[in-house]
């Protein structure tokens, strides 16, 4: 069997899945043996993340985001269950952004299917770090996001420096004055008097956390608590969950960071080792199956897999060529650590949506089967 099919459209590949898992059940699901690409989704050649400072920034987002929903120091598996992970590793993989823009598409696609409230509350938290980092490293000036541009303007500075300039510091939160010379005195300080400027600074900006400059700064000021590391996220959780990220970003570009300061130690080796993994696209997955194919495969009434994935509590899925997510399928009492999931239900309009779509991929399969069979009987004429 063939590693890799290429087709012309989605439309395509979806008729073909969909003919795939009605007449080849015995090799469903078909995309855990073999790769259905677009001719747009396939790329030559994958290059590799090999800017040390922003794979740190990586490592970085990676434990944040696994730590965060755990409260405790994380596995590797737990940080590759998570959203920056799938970023992480898109960026590695392709600097340009396209890959980039289609893996957070599909994440989406993904963990909005399972109705995975979780991973879709870490992706909203953590996306607008991940669209600065994306944009630092493809090079662009904006990677078409909607972030303010003193935001973007501070995380180059500090990504070329090590530091953000007092005026593009100032800019993040006008309202505070003075705050650049203190941030100057911040390494001469002690940490007990470091925590007290940022509880100082978080107390006077605490009704403004809705503003992503805001969380930026906090992030910023948490980060020179103790230069590098992770090691004081609990005080932005007690702040606000949307510190974390701007925390984990900052820490990893400042100039004291290393891979084994900005996580857990053997942790973070062990996550830049999955981020940077070498790739090859002709070669056979690793998955359980794509993404494409999961949307084919789910029941129609019951939305709950089918066939080799039925009884399954997690599949590990391919969001895109190279980049695998776990998906939990089901709750299980005995899992490490718990994972809330709203009811598997969808409501009268999904239902009909579903159904039409499956009675139109029925009607091409049938017309294509229809006029195989006509040209045989013309041939023995």
């Amino acid at each position: 069997m063939p590693h890799l099919a290429l087709v012309e459209s989605e439309a395509e590949r979806r008729a073909m899945l969909a003919w795939v898992t009605t007449y080849l059940e015995a090799y469903s699901p078909f995309t855990a043996f073999c790769r259905v690409l677009t001719q747009e989704e396939f790329v030559e050649d994958y290059g590799q993340m090999v800017d040390r400072r922003l794979l740190a920034a990586s490592i970085a987002l990676v434990i944040m985001d696994a730590r965060s929903q755990t409260n405790a120091p994380c596995t590797t598996r737990e940080c590759a269950a998570t959203f920056s992970f799938i970023a992480a590793r898109s960026i590695a993989l392709d600097r340009s952004g396209k890959t980039v823009r289609k893996a957070f598409e599909n994440y989406l696609r993904l963990f909005g299917l399972l109705r995975d409230e979780v991973r879709l509350a870490s992706q909203r938290r953590y996306a607008a770090a991940w669209n600065v980092l994306a944009a630092l490293a493809s090079g662009e000036s904006s990677y078409g996001t909607d972030l303010p541009r003193p935001v973007f303007t501070a995380c180059t500075h500090l990504w070329q420096a090590g530091v953000v300039e007092s005026d593009a510091l100032q800019e993040l939160s006008p309202s505070l004055r003075g705050l650049d010379a203190d941030v100057a005195r911040m390494p001469g300080m002690t940490i007990e008097d470091r925590v007290t400027l940022f509880s100082r600074v978080a107390e006077q900006l605490r009704n403004n956390l809705s503003d992503v400059g805001t969380l930026l700064l906090l992030g910023y000021l948490l980060s020179h608590v103790s230069g590098g590391t992770l090691a004081h996220y609990r005080l932005g959780q007690r702040l606000s969950g949307d510190v974390l990220p701007w925390y984990a970003l900052c820490s990893g570009l400042h100039r004291e960071a290393s891979f084994a300061a900005t996580g857990d130690g053997a942790v973070a080796l062990r996550v830049a080792r999955e981020i940077e993994r070498p790739f090859d696209m002709r070669a056979r997955p690793t998955c359980d199956l794509a993404v494409p194919e999961l949307e084919v495969m789910m029941d129609v009434h019951a939305f709950r897999p089918r066939g080799a994935l039925r009884g399954l509590k997690s599949i590990l899925v391919e969001v895109m060529p190279g980049i695998e997510a776990i998906a939990l399928l089901s709750h299980s009492d005995d899992s490490p650590r718990e994972v809330q999931q709203l009811e598997l239900w969808r409501d009268e309009s999904d239902d009909l949506a579903r159904m039409q779509y499956h009675l139109e991929e029925a009607l091409v399969i049938s017309r294509k089967l229809g006029g195989e069979s006509a040209r045989g009987r013309r041939k023995k004429r």
